[in-house]
């Protein structure tokens, strides 16, 4: 067993695919599959199940990777260690943004002025409770934590967000009974914001009618700006010109939804006095919101 094999399996497992694990390799499908068919035989157990064309992760592999990517994590903080020993800082720190995009440009310009000349990488994709492995995540919960690794960057209310003309921009309490014959706009349940339309209506007996459900915070402002419909948002990470121009945030009777957003890294993962920086800083912009 060798580190290429771990490599290679890694990234096959992750992508549920040899022919696109081979493409990202740049290499054969044929010497990948073989690969990892000689993995499996000097562990003695099969990985993947396999179905045709199809692969999937079973019992055992999913076991083997969560140890791969734990042993990979474990040698990139050493390596990082061992370079700062020797007076070389990080170059590159990856970001996985969850919640607050639009905050993004603003983050970046000023963590390019305090860290230097650092490569970020930014990962976005649907959240979800497994987040990618990269050095820091910006992630937002319906719920406080205690969590040693992570750092609250904001709380904010969440408030109903309705055209300006709209009939109840009128109203100085919204009251459920209001929202009866309106149509919403919601996320997919795989984000944290999209399940606070859930809970709170479920709380107060309220089912509301979801026109339409997208896979993204983008598309739901878009949506919103093109008056498809109302819909829960939040009120500080989204208060943008871009956004607000035509929209007016009201507060419903007795209700309070909050959301709460974190900095998180690995647990027990080394930082670098770079990353330690750049951690202060997503802090700091964030308090400045």
């Amino acid at each position: 067993m060798d580190f290429l094999q771990l490599k290679y399996f890694s990234i096959v497992a992750n992508m549920q695919s040899f022919t696109q694990a081979a493409k990202k390799l740049y290499i054969s499908q044929s010497s990948l599959s073989q690969t990892i068919g000689h993995l499996e035989k000097e562990l003695g157990y099969q990985l993947f199940d396999r179905h045709g064309k199809t692969i999937e992760l079973n019992e055992a592999g999913k076991v083997f990777l969560a140890g791969i990517e734990s042993m990979q994590e474990k040698l990139k903080d050493t390596l990082r260690q061992i370079d700062e020993i020797n007076g070389i800082q990080a170059k590159e720190i990856s970001l996985y943004i969850g919640c607050a995009s639009l905050a993004l440009p603003g983050l970046l310009s000023q963590l390019r002025k305090q860290c230097g000349e650092i490569t970020f990488r930014i990962l976005q994709m649907r959240q979800t409770d497994v987040q990618p492995n990269t050095d820091f995540s910006i992630v937002g919960q319906n719920e406080l934590t205690k969590d040693t690794n992570a750092i609250l960057l904001l709380e904010e209310d969440i408030r109903l967000a309705v055209p300006k003309e709209h009939k109840l921009t009128g109203k100085k309490i919204i009251q459920w009974n209001d929202l009866e014959h309106e149509n919403f706009i919601a996320l997919n349940k795989e984000w944290s914001l999209g399940n606070l339309l859930d809970t709170a209506c479920n709380d107060n007996g309220f089912s509301p009618n979801i026109t339409v459900r997208v896979d993204n915070p983008s598309m739901m402002r878009t949506l919103l700006k093109e008056k498809m419909g109302i819909a829960f948002i939040p009120q500080k990470t989204w208060n943008s010109p871009s956004v607000m121009a035509d929209l007016c945030l009201k507060k419903i009777e007795h209700l309070e939804l909050k959301r709460y957003v974190y900095l998180k890294w690995r647990k027990d993962s080394y930082l670098t006095d770079t990353m330690k920086t750049c951690r202060n800083c997503i802090q700091e912009y964030f308090q400045n919101i």
